[in-house]
């Protein structure tokens, strides 16, 4: 093998005689970079034990750019299984920065297909098979707990389907205003909302309700209930809206809020809603006289609640059911999960995740959570650290995955068997389990993964990476 160094940042590119030259190197070292790296996190998580030695190195950065390249080339050949095998998918090396689009939204679809969401302005793709087709109009997608039902965001509209190619069942507007109650409150000021169409609505969420005629919609000028008869404003609360102004009437002339880490979640019988943002707590709905009120109010663990998933999956030790709603907060390095048992939920509820309430369950403590994905034991904690991080609903941690990038989507076959993961570094990604009848995570040092390139505790492999570069064709890795 011979390598040709050209000298600079990380970005630059060292060359080699053959793309097969180039393989032995990325291998070997990928090998023994996540064979030391498993080693020194299996130290931590089996031993219990602080590290005696610095975090393993990766030393394969510099032959970023050529395999940026070789991925490239491959894919424009359509040699994808070659590309594989020749350059195992590793995130570590690489350096995404300024070079992919991030894929905020990963769902398996009934019928085994993906679809997911690209970038900004955002773009909804099919994945099927090697295949990306683009959904005209669509900026992203939503669903109800069961995906019987999906909802496409449009230009100027929301469509709810049966199914992903199925007939419509309803078309609801975006909201043309922020309501009467703001109206009356701030009766010199004109909202903007009338103005603005999918894209600029900037939305973050769609979850459709179990009939498949509601959506709630968590965007940054808001959060909103959208009906056939109209939208009601759910938050900011129209009382803390004045906080979003400008300081001259121009300026508010058109009005829209922008508001940080708007998030809604609705729970599978449809009948409570939870939903946050930076400046509340986390909060959750009940429908009275057709309208949805407040009904409980967690204060966080951390300073900003982010996310909220109700978990209709789990189950106690006897083999129940015992659902309930988990609530992520952030703060960096004190960023928590925590979870309501929703036999605890009442009119009136109030509990405070900061001071330790004992009607709530603490899922995690550590991590930032980008996702969340429900199981029957807990839940798969998506990370802004780039890891997955399997927990039980009271923090017991059974696993970890290294994805790298933010894993801001997750979700798992039918089967239960793939996990499909969306990173913010551009890409879909499928792990598999294994088909036989044997454990999922591993407990004792020294065993070898079945996936050498991944940093894990699990027997998980990794199967399949679709890639979105900037200004590219959706590729396979």
């Amino acid at each position: 093998m011979v390598a040709h160094d050209h000298p600079g940042s990380r970005s630059s590119v060292t060359t080699f005689d053959s793309p097969e030259a180039a393989s032995e190197r990325w291998i070997a070292e990928g090998r023994d970079y996540k064979k030391a790296l498993n080693d020194w996190l299996d130290s931590i998580y089996i031993d219990g034990q602080n590290p005696t030695t610095p975090e393993p190195n990766e030393t394969r950065e510099d032959m970023a750019g050529y395999v940026l390249e070789q991925i490239k080339a491959f894919n424009h050949h359509g040699e994808h299984a070659r590309l594989r095998t020749l350059f195992p998918p590793d995130n570590n090396p690489m350096d995404w920065q300024d070079k992919t689009r991030a894929v905020s939204q990963a769902v398996f679809l009934p019928d085994g297909r993906i679809a997911c969401t690209v970038g900004r302005p955002d773009c909804v793709y099919v994945l099927d098979g090697d295949e990306a087709s683009a959904v005209d109009g669509a900026v992203l997608f939503g669903r109800s707990h069961d995906k019987r039902f999906h909802a496409l965001a449009l230009a100027d509209r929301v469509e709810v389907r049966q199914g992903w190619d199925g007939e419509i069942v309803a078309t609801l507007r975006y909201p043309d205003n922020y309501g009467d109650a703001f109206a009356q409150t701030y009766p010199d000021v004109r909202d903007g909302l009338g103005e603005l169409d999918g894209a600029a609505w900037c939305i973050y969420q769609l979850v459709v309700f179990p009939d498949g005629k509601r959506v709630a919609m968590a965007s940054a000028a808001g959060i909103f209930i959208l009906s056939l008869d109209g939208a009601q404003l759910l938050l900011p609360r129209v009382e803390a809206c004045s906080r979003h102004f400008g300081e001259t009437p121009e300026e508010n002339d058109g009005f829209v809020m922008s508001i940080s880490y708007p998030h809604i979640d609705v729970s599978a019988d449809g009948r409570h809603i939870a939903a946050g943002e930076q400046d509340t707590a986390h909060l959750i709905f009940h429908e009275v006289d057709g309208a949805w009120t407040p009904m409980a109010t967690v204060e966080p663990r951390a300073s900003y609640p982010c996310l909220a998933r109700f978990n209709h999956l789990l189950v106690g030790a006897d083999g129940a059911s015992v659902p309930e709603l988990a609530l992520a907060s952030c703060h960096f390095g004190g960023s928590a999960t925590l979870s309501l048992p929703l036999a605890n939920l009442r009119p009136g509820f109030e509990a405070s995740g900061y001071d330790g309430d004992e009607t709530l369950n603490y899922v995690d403590d550590r991590h930032w959570a980008t996702s969340l994905l429900p199981s029957k034991v807990g839940y798969f904690i998506g990370a802004n650290n780039g890891y997955v991080w399997m927990k039980s609903a009271k923090g017991h941690q059974f696993g970890y995955l290294q994805v790298g990038g933010s894993v801001l989507d997750l979700d798992l076959s039918e089967d239960r068997k793939t996990l499909l993961v969306a990173s913010y570094s551009g890409q879909v990604v499928l792990f598999r389990g294994p088909d036989e009848e044997v454990p999922l995570f591993i407990t004792k040092k020294n065993v070898d993964r079945p996936d050498p390139f991944l940093a894990s505790n699990s027997r998980l492999r990794d199967v399949r990476r679709h890639l979105f570069l900037i200004d590219e064709a959706p590729m396979i890795w």
